[in-house]
């Protein structure tokens, strides 16, 4: 193995959702924001925590009582939006200097986000390709 990190603790990736993302870019209909929405809700997606937490990534589990505070960044109008990345890479660009971060699935993120009144969650804010998913739809994907 040479060093690899062990499949079950490998940072995500999320090659069919970037390809969703890319398909919609091209071509918005039904079915291509069908697979979208599918890949968002089944895809690990890289959410920073504002907690000290390494950028290596490892495998732990959140104790009952434990919370961990995420990243937010502030709308318009003072909204929580919920930055959230396909990949380390992707979030390397937004920050270049790294930061802790967990993996949680889409659809455990989306339920998530909807309990909390979350306005948007912001897909690969600094590229290469992402999207907003907005209140309407964050309340979808809660109801799977």
């Amino acid at each position: 193995m040479d060093g690899e990190i062990p499949a079950a603790t490998r940072a995500p990736e999320n090659p069919q959702l970037i390809l969703a993302m890319e398909a919609v870019a091209r071509q918005d209909t039904i079915e291509t924001r069908s697979q979208l929405y599918r890949a968002l809700l089944e895809s690990w997606l890289i959410v920073p925590t504002a907690d000290a937490m390494p950028m290596q990534p490892e495998m732990r589990t959140t104790r009952q009582q434990e919370s961990v505070r995420l990243v937010t960044l502030q709308g318009p109008g003072g909204e929580a939006i919920l930055p959230v990345f396909t990949d380390e890479e992707a979030m390397l660009l937004w920050e270049p200097n790294g930061s802790g971060y967990m993996a949680l699935q889409g659809s455990a993120l989306f339920g998530m986000a909807h309990q909390n009144g979350t306005y948007a969650v912001l897909v690969n804010a600094a590229g290469p390709t992402g999207g907003q998913v907005t209140r309407t739809e964050i309340a979808a994907h809660a109801q799977g």
